[in-house]
């Protein structure tokens, strides 16, 4: 295949693979043939820095906003061959990842407070696209690979139904319309969307799917204080998105990809392969290697620096080119950050260096150092604060060019006491007594029955979506006590953000609002932070933002209980508005191929429409209703399954059941079970073909009891 060719946003197909895990997996999980040793810019000495110079990459802005407070995005996933070029040998290599809109990062999406964000989330995988089916004798085991939804990482809005919901699942070729209700005193700031879709996240991330997400503010906000609000503008704003992209090095015109087997290996492994030159993950910039920031003498500019990426821990500093010791504070150029994780600070709080984890968000005002060459790199990081637990060398990540004539006037760092109330304005104001202490603890465990297998939990337990960890009152308060007793892990919540202690450069203690924080092993004590529940019910997680760790159960699901403030997204209508309604007639193949049409059941039936085999909540709904299948039958009740896989796929079940195969959905839209997505439907049906009652939506039906119930009263 000619790479150029296929370097358009075009769907190709994969090779035949067999699915099993870690043996062989989707998108180019083959072996690659063995590749001689090759040194790549960022493993070379300061003497080899890149000549190459492209300029950062301005990212498509994809918001339209249409009449009022209505904001629409259009966000599609599929797979696209990307040009990669090596910035020290200019070598062009082609990389075929999961991307949004066919960028290699995502388009940016801009919101002010009080907007509705519309997301029309299109997922254009083929179905024919091979993947690693959910398997449940090993759950923890990343799976569903060509399955999304979307996370609105940091946004304090409502964590249900067709919101912020990651519950969702948005099968190959499906779509669903999303809406996020963003209230009128969210703080403006920088936050990001991406995939989050258990079991798969951390693949589809190492393919570039994540974007940044900022709110606009004005007046009263952080954007409209002046030194900030003059830096905020698209001359002199630069939007920094840190990711890192593993794929293994092949011979020149071959087509790679990121292998799911080497996103989820043991970082030890993955470290042996990057130094032996089998395998890349250098450190992207808005999708590029090694790009070029420029500045003129006397600028400000603003910096939003989102680390998108996987398992490596940032620790930027900026120094001239050439500089003997960046190791040395007083050889780098001052960072002023104004916000963390996308919420005001308060003040400028002055870093030499600054360390950026995995889910990290900084907002940065750099005034341009004098006129010169200066290098954007990571220092190098000590196991003890890599998240990967491995010593990480010092890498290169960008160029900044000072250069041409000095503004005049030249522009000026906001003042101090400008910024002071700003966090309270955004409604952080400090938590000071709280209703309720909750400790939870980020652990590794081993299991040993005959061979060594690391399990990743929290409170000692694999993520399990039917369970709550805890379920606090919305406008309640809590501590949490967090502890991790092995290894280093980005603690993530979501929908609210917490408030935590940190040390300055100085040594000064600092309180903070943030949605990320890194738990180590050896730290001398626990962390605490504070966590106000405010304005959303719904539920939600908590989770190690080493995506690897999440896929693999190092995430819990809580509920915040209360009641749902004014909800001005329009929701979906699903099954029929009026009851009784006449029952659909269908004709589906089952298990064995034999077509089977509604006509040929005259009795009381139990029409189940099923998402398929990947689908969480259908396991759960099938395993209950296989359960009281006896006691239906004696209600002389005809269990009827249909699902949206193909014969081959079907769900085992009892022989009770009867299940149907509905590749085309004629079916499911018949019930008013689509829209875009394969959605869940449960129906009694009478005698006489009247359907007496339905539920029907994104969660499947699971109180057999009550059914049971229900179809006693059917004639």
């Amino acid at each position: 295949m000619n790479p150029l060719s296929a370097a358009r946003c075009v769907l190709k197909p994969a090779a035949t693979l067999t699915l099993v895990w870690l043996a062989s997996l989707p998108l180019g999980s083959q072996e690659p043939q063995k590749q001689p040793k090759v040194a790549r810019y960022n493993q070379r000495s300061k003497a080899d820095l890149p000549q190459r110079q492209k300029t950062l990459a301005k990212l498509p802005t994809a918001s339209l906003r249409k009449a009022g407070n209505v904001v629409e995005v259009n966000l599609v996933v599929s797979t696209k061959v990307h040009e990669i070029v090596d910035p020290n040998s200019s070598k062009l290599e082609f990389v075929r990842t999961r991307s949004y809109n066919c960028g290699l990062c995502g388009p940016v999406i801009r919101v002010k407070p009080g907007d509705q964000l519309k997301v029309h989330l299109k997922n254009d995988i083929r179905k024919t696209e091979p993947d690693t089916p959910f398997d449940p004798k090993n759950p923890t085991a990343p799976h569903g690979f060509n399955i999304t939804n979307l996370h609105t990482h940091g946004l304090n809005v409502s964590p249900k139904g067709r919101s912020d919901n990651v519950f969702l699942e948005v099968g190959p070729e499906e779509s669903i319309e999303l809406c996020f209700d963003i209230p009128e005193d969210h703080p403006a700031g920088t936050f990001w969307y991406h995939a989050h879709k258990h079991g798969s996240v951390a693949l589809q991330l190492a393919g570039g799917m994540a974007g940044v997400l900022i709110v606009e503010g004005e007046g009263n906000t952080l954007d409209g204080v002046t030194g900030v609000k003059e830096s905020t503008n698209n001359q002199h704003e630069k939007i920094l998105v840190f990711q890192q992209i593993p794929y293994r090095p092949g011979a020149d015109g071959q087509v790679l990809t990121v292998l799911a087997a080497d996103v989820y290996a043991d970082p030890t492994l993955k470290d042996k392969l990057e130094k032996e030159g089998k395998l890349y993950r250098d450190t992207f910039i808005n999708g590029e290697l090694f790009p070029t920031i420029t500045m003129q003498p006397g600028e400000v500019q603003r910096w939003r620096c989102v680390h998108a990426g996987l398992e490596s821990t940032l620790d930027l500093v900026l120094v001239k080119e050439g500089e003997a010791h960046p190791e040395d504070p007083k050889n780098r150029v001052k960072l002023y950050e104004i916000a963390v994780d996308g919420l005001p600070l308060g003040e400028m709080t002055e870093w030499s260096h600054l360390e950026l984890q995995p889910g990290y968000r900084s907002d940065l005002l750099v005034k341009a150092p004098p006129p010169g060459t200066y290098i954007m790199q990571t220092l190098e990081v000590k196991p003890q604060r890599s998240i990967s637990g491995l010593h990480q060398d010092p890498r290169y990540l960008a160029r900044v060019q000072v250069k041409g004539p000095a503004l005049n006037p030249e522009m000026k760092l906001p003042d101090k006491d400008a910024l002071k109330e700003l966090p309270a304005k955004a409604g952080l104001t400090p938590i000071t007594k709280v209703d309720n202490l909750m400790p939870i603890e980020i652990n590794l465990s081993t299991a040993t029955d005959g061979q060594v297998e690391v399990q990743f939990l929290v409170n000692d337990n694999p993520f399990d979506k039917d369970k709550n960890l805890f379920t606090p009152q919305l406008g309640s308060t809590q501590e949490w006590t967090l502890s991790a007793d092995a290894g280093r892990h980005p603690f993530h919540v979501h929908v609210n953000p917490f408030q935590v202690k940190r040390k300055k450069e100085n040594g000064d203690d600092q309180v903070i609002w943030r949605d990320t924080l890194l738990l180590t092993a050896n730290d001398a004590s626990a962390t605490k932070i504070q966590m106000r529940f405010k304005n959303f019910p719904g539920r939600t997680v908590l989770h190690c933002h080493n995506l690897r760790h999440e896929d693999q159960g190092m995430m819990a699901a809580f509920e915040i209980l209360g009641k749902d403030p004014p909800f001005r997204c329009p929701q979906p209508l699903h099954g029929f508005t009026a009851l009784p309604a006449d029952a659909p007639g269908w004709k589906l193949l089952d298990t064995s191929g034999v077509p089977r049409q509604a006509s040929d059941y005259k009795g009381k039936k139990l029409v189940v429409f099923s998402r398929g085999s990947e689908c969480f909540h259908c396991r759960a709904q099938i395993q209950a209703l296989t359960a009281k299948a006896d006691d239906l039958g004696k209600a002389g009740v005809t269990i009827i399954v249909i699902c949206p896989d193909p014969i081959d796929r079907l769900p085992k079940t009892k022989d009770s059941f009867l299940v149907l195969a509905d590749e085309a959905g004629l079916a499911f839209k018949a019930y008013h079970c689509h829209d875009g997505r394969f959605l869940h439907g449960t129906f009694l049906i009478d005698t006489a073909g009247q359907i007496r009652w339905q539920n029907t939506g994104d969660e499947a039906y699971l109180n057999v009891d009550a059914l049971l119930k229900r179809a006693g009263e059917l004639k």
